[in-house]
């Protein structure tokens, strides 16, 4: 499906850039300065670009986007488009996407920000060293309030210094506000890219096939900010269905590595599915959900005992499960 044509600011970005920042927004007014401040903040030894996408934004954060196009020419391009493209902020990214045009690209969105200033320079350094590589990634804090925890981290505490596809699929998702990628290694991006709703789990799959994922072992150098505090059960839901449909999306275009790996994140998807449902009150949905789940259960063991055995006693024990809760002194 083609991206409908956007309005655009006339700047006088550098000739050859050497990074093309993909930046996303759409009614972030509260935080989408800290995040175009901290993309400005770089410090490099190479010129960079700023690609802002606005998806017809309602709360200001389209004039605060031209405001910064004015006063940065030599950095920003504003995409201003007349009107909300939709399918979850797909379309914004390829617009800006097909408008870049340095070797390596990194995305950042509106309620995210870096928190390192030589982030871009450590990031291109390293590249530049791992020609085997397709990307590069870095920890990052999770942000779920006014104030940053910096004891909030999104990988695990052990990372492998190199992943390989299965790795990034199957287990270790970084977050796209730490990936620097290699842009020349995608091509022409695939029509089944352009059919899915989740642009970071499509964009990072496509990467993986191409390449090593490095790991910068730096302290956390960027934050993801969880939109309104939190996940809600049905926005869960909603997203998990939607990581479902992808994942088998990716596992039947990626070979087989991919669909192996695939399957495992399909298979732990169910388990969210069914707690989704069972947090809505949806007890037949989510009883259909943990009977998928149980079915590959041998095979993948995604989710911990402890918590298996926690979702089959609320969904078919539930007497039971609030006794052992009174038991250990828990409420319900």
């Amino acid at each position: 499906m083609s991206v409908p044509t956007v309005s655009a600011h006339a700047p006088t970005l550098p000739s050859h850039p050497k990074v093309s920042v993909l930046f996303i927004t759409f009614n972030h007014a509260a935080t989408v300065r800290q995040a175009l401040d901290s993309a400005l903040a770089q410090q490099t030894s190479f010129p960079f670009e700023l690609l802002v996408g606005d998806d017809c934004s309602t709360d200001g954060t389209r004039e605060i986007v031209a405001e910064y196009a004015r006063a940065h020419p030599d950095r920003i391009r504003a995409l201003l488009h007349p009107k909300n493209l939709g399918f979850f902020g797909k379309f914004n990214f390829l617009s800006v996407y097909r408008e870049a045009r340095a070797p390596y690209g990194i995305l950042l969105e509106g309620d995210d920000y870096w928190t390192s200033p030589l982030k871009l320079q450590k990031q291109v350094d390293f590249l530049e060293s791992r020609p085997d590589c397709s990307a590069c990634f870095h920890d990052c804090y999770i942000q779920d309030g006014p104030e940053l925890d910096r004891k909030r981290l999104y990988l695990a505490e052990t990372v492998k210094r190199d992943l390989g596809l299965k790795d990034v699929i199957a287990d270790m998702f970084p977050h796209t506000t730490s990936i620097l990628f290699r842009r020349g290694v995608l091509g022409e991006l695939p029509p089944w890219f352009n059919e899915l709703e989740l642009t970071d789990l499509s964009l990072v799959s496509l990467l993986a096939a191409q390449g090593t994922f490095g790991y910068l072992a730096d302290a956390p150098m960027s934050v993801y900010r969880i939109a309104g505090g939190s996940w809600t059960s049905t926005s869960l839901v909603a997203r998990t269905h939607r990581e479902l449909k992808a994942f088998r999306t990716i596992g039947s275009h990626l070979g087989p590595v991919a669909l192996e790996a695939s399957k495992i994140q399909e298979h732990r998807r169910t388990f969210y599915l069914a707690l989704g449902h069972e947090a809505l009150g949806e007890l037949s949905s989510a009883k259909e959900a943990f009977r998928q789940y149980l079915r590959g259960y041998l095979r993948y063991r995604t989710i911990p005992p402890v918590h298996v055995a926690r979702l089959a006693l609320k969904l078919h024990a539930p007497a039971l499960f609030r006794l052992v809760r009174r038991l250990r002194g828990r409420p319900g």
